[in-house]
């Protein structure tokens, strides 16, 4: 049954349709949400619902952005243009950054590390590296440190100084 027509839907797939389809996308299509962040004094917007902070160029500080978000991506739109995107990372509190977004301030800060502060300590003397060393790995300072305290305390505003 054609109903007047001299083909069928069958036959018009087959010489038609079936020669233009191409192959489906590796990739899985993912549903995108947004929301509606500022940006922080640290350059870094909030995804409220994972409560992850992402960073965004330091340009865009105080500025209210756009940010879409699917199961594996987070994107920054300023004004229907993109300047952030993060891989998606649900870690409640934390942060992702890229340092091509850190201000030339906070790259000075970025440079810091663990095994910076503990050379540092150790040039003033044993007692500033054990001191530093219960600071990183946030136990809490036994008394016997007290006077280091006091002495890295006034030795704080002479390498700020340097620095």
């Amino acid at each position: 049954m054609n109903f007047g027509r001299d083909y069928s839907r069958r036959q018009q797939f087959e010489e038609i349709e079936k020669p233009a389809l191409q192959p489906l996308p590796k990739l899985r299509y993912e549903f995108k949400q947004q929301t509606y962040a500022t940006v922080s004094q640290n350059n870094h917007a909030r995804l409220g619902c994972d409560n992850h902070y992402y960073s965004v160029p330091y340009q865009y500080v105080g500025k209210k952005v756009k940010i879409l978000y699917s199961s594996s991506v987070v994107e920054v739109f300023y004004n229907y243009e993109k300047i952030a995107s993060h891989k998606r990372i649900k870690s409640p509190g934390n942060y992702t950054t890229e340092k091509e977004h850190l201000s030339p301030a906070h790259l000075f800060v970025a440079g810091w590390s663990p095994e910076m502060f503990l050379s540092w300590a150790v040039s003033i003397d044993e007692v500033g590296r054990q001191y530093i060393f219960f600071i990183l790995n946030k136990q809490q300072t036994p008394p016997i440190y007290a006077a280091a305290k006091i002495e890295i305390s006034a030795v704080r505003p002479t390498k700020n100084f340097l620095m």
